[in-house]
């Protein structure tokens, strides 16, 4: 499965890394990282949890913006807050796509439309190869609860968020 992903998002470093606590809590790192024109930002942004996990059978039962946040001293820019349920169990997933030094996000909940290319040319010119970074953090738990724990504070503050704009 490690392999198919890779091959599919042709990123150039990533980790995937599921911490498991005492009481079955279980946090999951997912970071892909692709270097300047390996890969188009719509074609990463095209397969976000919102289309892979629902096109693989997860139902989505929660969208809604992440805003930005200071977390342990560490700015977190806004994201996605989702919840997917598979089986009757929940999952608890922020996201966010990093695209040079700002949080992507096109706001549909789907593979960005069409017209998203005219309005990245008029807001970022012919320059469209940037690095980018895929993060995703996941839970069986609430993740906002998960905050009052060490973890994931601890994961927070070692991801590369870009600098505070």
């Amino acid at each position: 499965m490690q392999e198919a992903v890779g091959e599919l998002l042709n990123f150039s470093d990533g980790v995937f890394v599921d911490y498991l606590g005492p009481t079955n809590e279980r946090l999951s790192v997912y970071i892909a990282y692709w270097v300047p024109g390996k890969m188009s930002h719509r074609l990463v942004a095209s397969h976000t949890p919102d289309v892979c996990w629902v096109g693989g059978g997860w139902k989505k039962t929660l969208s809604q913006a992440l805003p930005p946040r200071e977390i342990e001293g560490v700015h977190v820019p806004s994201g996605e807050d989702r919840v997917f349920t598979a089986q009757g169990q929940p999952e608890y997933v922020w996201f966010w796509h990093i695209v040079g030094d700002e949080s992507r996000s096109y706001g549909t909940g789907h593979t960005p439309p069409w017209y998203a290319a005219i309005f990245d040319m008029l807001a970022r010119g012919l320059n469209q190869r940037d690095e980018q970074f895929f993060i995703r953090i996941s839970s069986n738990f609430p993740l906002d609860s998960m905050l009052e724990f060490g973890l994931l504070p601890n994961v927070i503050q070692r991801i590369p968020w870009p600098a505070k704009s």
